[in-house]
């Protein structure tokens, strides 16, 4: 699972260009939509590979600390990425079709 989530990261940053990475979930005036790579199934691939690599982590030592801090981290990233929506909704006229092609998180469920 860590290997995974660490492949999916990768995945991502490379497809979407390191110097074009940021912290914060609001886009850059500039920025472009991103539906290539991974992308194109998940709309938030580097949430999903923090939280696959972090179970991981859970899995191999679970104790109920562990499980909290990634249910705590699981509740942080699906807040953040509900307001990144909302954002990107208004920052790019296809992202609702986008939306309508791909999942949040896993792809062909979630």
């Amino acid at each position: 699972l860590e290997a995974a989530g660490v492949a999916l990261g990768l995945w991502a940053l490379i497809t979407v260009r390191l110097d074009k990475v940021q912290i914060v979930p609001d886009p850059h005036p500039d920025a472009q939509l991103v539906r290539s790579g991974p992308y194109r199934w998940i709309r938030h691939p580097m949430y999903a590979a923090l939280l696959l690599g972090t179970l991981a982590l859970v899995l191999a030592l679970p104790t109920p600390l562990r499980w909290a801090l990634w249910l705590l981290l699981l509740a942080d990233l699906l807040i953040k990425l509900h307001y990144e929506e909302r954002l990107l909704v208004q920052h790019f006229r296809g992202y609702r079709d986008y939306m309508a092609v791909s999942k949040r998180l896993v792809p062909y469920v979630y």
